[in-house]
């Protein structure tokens, strides 16, 4: 779920000491979306279109960043192109 070290697309960083608390860790549960719920390509994407949650109570921290379970809706009409982007390497990981 986050790496350690460098920026990520959207220039933020993050260390092994930085604070990940919030509403939604404190809850255990966070949303799996797309582009940060962003539509920087226009194709219609928006903060609704929800691929999964994040199970925040299996977060794993190292040295090298924090591991989570995520479950996807696999019930939705894109997930079979998006499986097929992530095992191409195209789609990856965001903090």
């Amino acid at each position: 779920m986050v790496l350690f070290g460098g920026k990520d697309l959207a220039g933020e960083f993050f260390t092994k000491s930085t604070n990940f608390t919030s509403n939604y860790t404190d809850l255990g549960v966070m949303y799996v979306d797309f582009e940060h719920g962003l539509d920087p390509d226009g194709m219609g994407n928006n903060p609704s279109n929800v691929l999964g949650i994040v199970d925040w109570k299996s977060a794993k921290v190292d040295d090298t960043g924090i591991y989570v379970e995520r479950i996807l809706n696999r019930r939705a009409g894109y997930m079979k192109f998006v499986e097929e982007m992530i095992a191409a390497g195209i789609v990856g990981t965001s903090s």
